[in-house]
């Protein structure tokens, strides 16, 4: 994080969403796709979502901050915080529900929502630059 954080500009915060979310997506896919008895695809799986989720983690923040304005700025960071602490409860008890039944799913489950931060992010890093 030393070293992407400085990087991070007002303009790019998009595009950096896009590279951690596809770096998130490797590492799962690294972690499904890894062979019995392997410990370097999942070393490195590891490595890729931990980086990304801190990557995505200061981007929400930064996001956050950029597109909101005024004096309600707190106001919207609590309800954001509050919203996705109670969506979070709601997706691990889904996620746990599956997980028993087969633990590929947390996987897929995972990476299905990074895919849709990936297109979300797609969809305003265009906006931004007036591609769409």
């Amino acid at each position: 994080m030393i070293v992407v954080n400085p990087h991070l500009k007002r303009r790019n915060l998009y595009a950096f969403s896009v590279w951690s979310s596809l770096l998130s997506l490797v590492g799962f896919a690294l972690l499904f796709f890894c062979p019995k008895g392997g410990l370097l695809f999942p070393l490195l799986a590891v490595v890729c979502i931990s980086v990304s989720y801190g990557v995505l983690k200061t981007l929400a923040d930064a996001v956050l901050a950029v597109e909101t304005h005024g004096e309600h700025r707190a106001g919207v960071y609590a309800a954001s915080f509050l919203i996705s602490s109670c969506v979070g409860i709601v997706f691990i008890k889904f996620t746990s529900l599956l997980y028993t039944n087969n633990p590929g799913w947390l996987l897929f489950v995972c990476a299905l929502i990074l895919s849709g931060v990936l297109v979300l992010s797609l969809k305003k890093q265009g906006v931004s630059d007036g591609i769409v």
